[in-house]
């Protein structure tokens, strides 16, 4: 049985743009399909710049939320930056519950967020 795709790729300059695909909770039933995708999309190389437009997404769990923090440890190594945007307010209000919302940079808008890999 073939698998909806879950994320959505586009590249904007030299940005890798990940989106989700509809309306999702992020857990741990579909985190091994959102590795998966991820890594096929935009693979595993240091120095990469990547958004993650997270508009989509009404509710994240903690083993997501570890996938992310260690994906922009990946993506902070040389001249690599990863960068969320779009969040819902209550998504954003966990991040800052859990005190590592200042590990990510956050935008509200992909726009703005762009604009920002340029500064």
């Amino acid at each position: 049985m073939t698998r909806t795709p879950l994320l959505t790729h586009k590249m904007d300059r030299d940005v890798h743009v990940v989106s989700l695909q509809g309306t999702h909770t992020l857990a741990e039933s579909n985190l091994q399909q959102f590795s998966q995708e991820f890594d096929t999309l935009v693979g595993a190389k240091h120095g990469t710049r990547v958004l993650i437009n997270l508009q989509g997404v009404d509710y994240i769990t903690s083993p997501v939320i570890a996938k992310l923090t260690a994906l922009s440890s990946f993506y902070r190594q040389p001249r690599g930056q990863l960068k969320l945007c779009c969040l819902l307010p209550h998504i954003r209000q966990v991040l800052a519950v859990m005190k590592i919302d200042r590990l990510f940079d956050i935008h509200d808008t992909e726009e703005e967020a762009l604009e920002s890999f340029a500064a």
